[in-house]
């Protein structure tokens, strides 16, 4: 009983040592997991999104637009800097960006990435 209790506690602290962010304000370890298992993980595939179509621009020592999108690598910046991501989505939407000449994402691609930071962002507000 004693071992059995003891690998229990064993396996609790490494699942939650094994975590890499913590619960926002108001969202529960469950929802945050529950959220996480619904949609991709932003460090990966929202990344991968901005270095292929933004960053070229918008990265490095002077970003145009003095934005700074190679920063943005995970959930916790995308909820840290709304405003501009907000701004990011509305020229995407438009497709005013990426300026023509430069490669384009699919519209897939815009979905996808547009549900993603909305759906941090939402999470964020709450």
């Amino acid at each position: 009983m004693r071992v059995a209790a003891m690998m229990l506690i064993a396996s609790v602290v490494i699942a939650v040592g094994c975590s890499s962010r913590q619960a926002p304000a108001g969202e529960t370890g469950a929802e945050m997991m529950q959220t996480e298992a619904m949609s991709p993980d932003f460090s990966q595939t929202g990344t991968a999104f901005l270095k292929q179509y933004c960053v070229k621009c918008h990265g490095g020592a002077t970003p145009a637009g003095d934005l700074h999108l190679d920063l943005i690598t995970d959930a916790a910046a995308v909820a840290a800097e709304a405003h501009e991501m907000e701004e990011v989505l509305e020229m995407l939407e438009k497709h005013a960006m990426p300026p023509q000449g430069q490669p384009q994402p699919t519209q897939a691609e815009i979905d996808s990435f547009v549900g993603q930071v909305n759906a941090i962002l939402a999470s964020a507000a709450k």
